[in-house]
């Protein structure tokens, strides 16, 4: 399993009570057996002992930074679309509580930077 994660995935592999679920680093055993229900954690497997259960762990912070990367991108790319037109809404974004939403600055939360606004096309030559 931990073969697939492939290269980019780091993870810090922890042995698991198999009853408790609780977790140990495997540089810190203080006893081959649980804290908590007294399981066995380790197996002895031709001339070393084994976990007898293993889970990949990342800390929290090392999660938020792969879930968050690009994330900036996007919202400029969002922030940069086109406004509809004035009384169509595309989105919930368009109505009046986002815009008058206030962030703790007492600023508009959601900053309009001046988009352009879309403008109603047709295809072919205009009517006249």
């Amino acid at each position: 399993m931990f073969t697939k994660f492939g290269p980019d995935h780091q993870f810090m592999v922890l042995t698991a009570c198999p009853l408790g679920n609780r977790f140990y680093h495997p540089d810190f055993y203080e006893s081959d057996r649980c804290k908590d229900c007294e399981e066995l954690l380790l197996e002895k497997i031709g001339e070393t002992n084994q976990p007898r259960l293993r889970a990949p762990f990342r800390s929290l912070t090392e999660q938020l930074t792969v879930i968050t990367w690009g994330l900036e991108l996007e919202l400029e790319v969002w922030r940069d679309r086109l406004k509809p037109p004035q009384g169509e809404y595309h989105s919930p974004f368009d109505g009046k509580v986002f815009k008058d939403l206030e962030g703790s600055n007492k600023e508009p939360f959601f900053v309009d930077r001046g988009q352009k606004t879309a403008q109603s096309t047709s295809l072919g030559s205009p009517s006249t």
